[in-house]
Order: structure tokens, then sequence, then C-alpha cells
């Protein structure tokens, strides 16, 4: 029972290290590059937030608030007749 405690304790760590780093297969840039650019904006948080561009305002109804009165007195007193 103690001896297989031992090997049960045992830490694989540089086991585990050393077979990841010689399973490392090196990818051209090009390829990671290509990858990249193809997965680029697919998720939420790697998306560019819009600026205010799509966020056009309501314009309200153009109207006037002066009326015909308004007008004429305008006329007289800037034109003088």
């Amino acid at each position: 029972m103690a001896e297989y405690q031992k090997r049960q304790r045992r830490d694989h760590l540089k086991a585990n290290l050393k077979f990841m780093t010689s399973m490392r297969s090196t990818v051209p840039e090009s390829v990671t590059q290509q990858i990249l650019q193809q997965n680029q904006g697919r998720k939420a948080c790697d998306r560019l937030v819009a600026k205010t561009k799509n966020k056009k305002k309501k314009k309200k109804a153009e109207g006037t608030v002066f009326t015909e009165e308004d007008f004429q007195k305008f006329q007289r007193e800037y034109f003088g007749s």
C-alpha cells in the first residue's frame, strides 16, 4: 500500500511538459494569419464598437412656429414697406 501511495503522489509535470513541447507542430505564419482573419469578428468580444453613425436622431416634423402675420410684420420692419 505504501508503494502505491508513493507512485500516486508523483509529479508528472516535467514529463508532460517535455511531451507537449516535443509534439508542438510549427505552422507557417501565413496559415496562422489566415485562421485569425477568418475567425475575426465572429465573437461579440472581437467586434469593433460601432460609433454614433448608426444612431441617428429622429428628426421632428419640420414646421414653423411663426404665423403669416409675424412674417408680414417682419417684412414691414425690415424692408420698410
